[in-house]
């Protein structure tokens, strides 16, 4: 079921789920409302799931002070090699990595 974020609250929910999408990266990664449910579940120590693009949804979690909610967390990220075609991997990598095709 869709929800609109601006009516979600995090204490009705066990977990969050941020899937890969390249909206996280334009829509998420800048939005208030995202930003309160993400400091719920960092407060109640509710698991979060990023996925690839989700990640970047992170972005918005601060605290009051400004601080970034998972200041000290450990993330990773879609990395821009894996995205492109093997020929551009090529010219990216320049010989300082294994090529995956």
């Amino acid at each position: 079921t869709c929800i609109i974020l601006s009516s979600c609250l995090g204490a009705r929910y066990h977990a969050l789920l941020i899937p890969n999408c390249p909206g996280a990266l334009t829509d998420l990664a800048n939005n208030g409302y995202l930003a309160r449910i993400l400091q719920h579940f960092s407060n109640e120590n509710k698991p979060i799931c990023a996925v690839g693009h989700g990640v970047a949804a992170l972005c918005c979690a601060t605290n009051e002070d400004k601080s970034w909610v998972f200041q000290g967390y450990s993330l990773t990220g879609v990395g821009t090699v894996k995205q492109t075609s093997p020929k551009v991997r090529f010219s990216l990598c320049m010989g300082q990595c294994n090529l995956v095709w």
